[in-house]
């Protein structure tokens, strides 16, 4: 078994742990041999360690081919494992968006992600860092929203109606509104108070 670039060093490995995001660091076979709390969470099954990346999630092309995760047809065009090629070629940093397909409790979801994948050199061994950052809520958010045509609530996945401030502040990290009022609906609403204010 190969050495592990981080176990050994409580500094890193407490550093990683800490990330918010799934961190992995994976070897030349493509196999994950470290994990940080984040990708613990998201990862349902133990025992991921020293499996290929698309084992580990459950990929659905992993799950259909009798070699799993790279033997597929598919696989060849994952941009996961081309950005781990590069990264274990030590050619270069890779920021890529993708989506993967997962079987979660037996049902296929689409997990849009962005992967970063950075060489890591340990012990004259080429590694890969490899991070994965959901984001579903950004991708929801661009994608069309239902909203009300006359007092702009938009339908959530639960197909009920919420003020726009409300479903911004759940589903875009805590954004909070301010109000005010623009120039037209001043004019359209307040122009008889406006009137009535003195001249300076």
């Amino acid at each position: 078994m190969e050495p592990n670039p981080i176990e050994h060093n409580g500094f890193l490995k407490n550093l990683f742990h800490h990330l918010p995001f799934v961190t992995l660091i994976v070897d030349k076979n493509q196999k994950i041999v470290f994990s940080n709390a984040a990708a613990e969470a998201m990862i349902p099954h133990k025992g991921f360690l020293h499996k290929r990346i698309g084992n580990a999630l459950r990929c659905v092309n992993s799950e259909k081919t009798p070699g799993g995760c790279g033997e597929s047809e598919r696989c060849r065009t994952c941009q996961a494992r081309t950005s781990i090629s590069t990264a274990l070629r030590g050619n270069a940093v890779t920021r890529t968006r993708m989506k993967m397909e997962l079987l979660k409790d037996n049902e296929l979801t689409e997990l849009p992600l962005f992967v970063t994948a950075a060489p890591l050199a340990f012990e004259d061994e080429k590694y890969c860092l490899l991070v994965l950052e959901d984001i579903s809520e950004i991708v929801k958010l661009r994608s069309f929203l239902p909203i009300c045509a006359h007092c702009k609530k938009i339908r959530n996945d639960k197909n009920y109606w919420e003020a726009v401030e409300s479903y911004f502040h759940t589903h875009l990290f805590d954004v909070n509104f301010s109000h005010s009022i623009c120039p037209d609906c001043e004019k359209k609403h307040y122009s008889e108070l406006l009137s009535n204010e003195p001249l300076s």
